[in-house]
């Protein structure tokens, strides 16, 4: 056999094989491999609307619910004569009037009483706006204003089904599932059916961080027990709270007479409440919403201001714990977004310092590979960047506790300040004596222009006392906003009382908690 026909032979012979287990793998991989990638409004559009022929529709979606195609879900069904499209209700972020961004800003600042959407729908295929709907004859209801939460059930007049499109992230207080839930609870009152679309988790199955307490609840977290990642996809989560069979109760916390953050739909009708969820294809738990094309740097849809692409949801899922109080005073992380980048969380600011910050990140989760914090310097400020490349290799849990220890143990000029000004003391050159209401003993301090020494030099109840002081200085506001987005009742008491994190502690309470629930929920998965 000459050279040539034995390189013909290895070429036949070579791709026999390759298609051999090509078709092997197509006949034996999972069906959600083999599948097209479809959302839940892609599949709902293949089936022509089936499910909503001749039915009056309201739909609760915003500019960031698009299908595989890039296309606004609310656009898709105006365009649609199989139903009738009766009423359109906005959550969070979303106005009908189409300020500029750096206008919604600029109120927000001058004006904070004043709670003015940001829109973020900026590029890509407009939607709708307000004007344009209600010359439709299509009525539009903002479901998250400064004083309301829930739907008005004098909304949900005439309706036949209540559609809901919305992309969640996984985290609990990301409001997308809340005013879901808050729907729901409407419409199974009015005996009203709830469609959902659903849209992947981009966490997939991660689960972690602290959970709620009953006490802490709120459009925040309404779930009691649920962690900060609660690894459900938003329709899961809807089938969760329906399927317990417990009465879904929200109650408002603010007191004003026309306050409407209240929900409730009894176990009786969350029950016979008729729920219908259009599942997607081709979707797993280990495929990333970059891997699927969606939301990524190129398709320029955002999900809401701060969610700008899959990476912000990654850093947010990180960093978000540590952001709670960012106005300084505790020593927390804080946003910026510097003119030279593009993403809202690729750069954080800190008051602590930022090797130290570096360190401890190294000692207590070494392993992690997923994520990189790079210290920078910008106009002679620290900054730490963070680039997350890959959520499943991280631990966000981990590094947020670690973030929240470090502002525990650090002292910052203004806290040094802030404390010695609270004792009366006697100033010399030298030295400055400070004594405290927790200890009759006096500490001379040598002022070396280092606080951190300083500091070594009080007593453990004085060191206490300053810690506690960083957050007595709070508003109640701030306070109650950081008891509900953090939920663990253990860890606020610790904190406000000004002690020490125990890191291994609340690390492996928390990987507890998350597989406690975790085994509760998975029940309810769809994938």
């Amino acid at each position: 056999m000459n050279n040539s026909k034995i390189f013909f032979c290895k070429i036949f012979f070579g791709n026999l094989i390759l298609f051999s287990l090509i078709l092997l793998f197509s006949l034996t991989a999972p069906a959600h491999f083999r599948e097209k990638f479809m959302l839940g409004i892609d599949v709902l559009e293949s089936n022509k609307f089936l499910d909503l022929t001749k039915k009056n529709v309201g739909i609760l979606t915003n500019s960031g619910a698009r299908n595989c195609q890039g296309r606004p879900t609310l656009n898709i069904f105006l365009e649609r004569n199989e139903f009738q499209l009766k009423a359109v209700f906005f959550p969070e972020h979303e106005i009908g009037n189409r300020l500029t961004f750096d206008d919604a800003l600029s109120i927000n600042e001058k004006h904070p009483q004043v709670a003015v959407a940001i829109p973020f729908s900026d590029k890509g295929e407009k939607i709708f706006d307000e004007e344009q709907l209600k010359k439709r004859g299509i009525e539009v209801y903002h479901t998250h204003t400064p004083n309301r939460r829930s739907p008005d059930l004098s909304w949900l007049e005439g309706l036949d089904v209540v559609v809901i499109d919305l992309q969640d992230i996984g985290i609990r207080y990301y409001t997308y599932s809340a005013s879901m839930l808050h729907m729901m609870s409407a419409c199974f009152n009015k005996g009203i059916e709830v469609m959902i679309l659903d849209r992947p988790n981009p966490l997939g199955n991660y689960i972690g961080g602290p959970l709620i307490h009953k006490n802490y609840l709120s459009f925040l977290g309404m779930i009691e027990g649920e962690p900060l990642f609660h690894g459900m996809t938003i329709a899961e989560k809807a089938r969760y709270v329906k399927m317990r069979k417990k009465d879904f109760e929200m109650q408002c916390q603010c007191g004003a007479k026309d306050c409407y953050h209240s929900a409730f739909c009894s176990a009786r009708n969350l029950e016979k409440g008729k729920l219908t969820v259009i599942k997607m294809r081709g979707w797993h738990r280990q495929k990333t919403l970059t891997q699927l094309g969606l939301y990524d740097n190129d398709s320029s849809i955002a999900l809401s201001p701060h969610i700008q692409d899959v990476a912000s949801i990654f850093d947010y899922a990180i960093i978000s714990l540590a952001t709670l109080v960012n106005n300084g005073s505790i020593g927390f992380l804080t946003m910026v977004k510097l003119p030279q980048s593009q993403r809202f969380f690729q750069y954080i600011s800190t008051v602590l310092p930022v090797t130290e910050v570096l360190n401890k990140v190294k000692k207590e989760c070494p392993d992690t590979k997923g994520c990189t914090l790079t210290p920078i310097n910008c106009n002679g400020q620290d900054y730490l960047e963070l680039s997350v490349d890959d959520i499943s290799k991280t631990t966000p849990a981990l590094l947020s506790l670690i973030f929240i220890a470090q502002a525990q143990e650090w002292v910052s000029k203004r806290d040094w300040e802030d404390f010695e000004k609270m004792f009366s003391s006697t100033q010399s050159p030298q030295s400055t004596s400070v004594s405290t209401n927790t200890s009759s003993s006096k500490v001379t301090l040598i002022r070396t222009g280092n606080h951190q020494r300083n500091f070594e030099a009080l007593t453990l109840k004085q060191q206490d006392a300053l810690r506690r002081m960083k957050w007595d200085r709070l508003t109640k506001l701030q306070k109650e906003q950081f008891r509900k987005h953090m939920g663990d009742e253990e860890m606020i008491d610790k904190l406000f009382n000004g002690e020490l994190i125990d890191i291994d502690y609340f690390n492996e309470k928390w990987k507890n908690a998350a597989i406690k629930f975790h085994n509760e929920t998975k029940k309810y998965y769809l994938y």
